[in-house]
């Protein structure tokens, strides 16, 4: 028995707002758009 679908997460051009080692957060909304927040820029709180 094989998994339905590919649980994996692909975000296109990531590379441009975060290096290895940063700490994203993935919120999902309510009209069902994924925002991906990089959690180590500073200033962010």
């Amino acid at each position: 028995m094989t998994k339905h679908g590919d649980p994996r997460i692909w975000v296109k051009g990531l590379k441009a707002y975060a290096m290895p080692g940063n700490v994203l957060a993935l919120v999902a909304t309510g009209d069902g758009e994924l925002l991906v927040i990089n959690a180590s820029l500073p200033g962010l709180v």
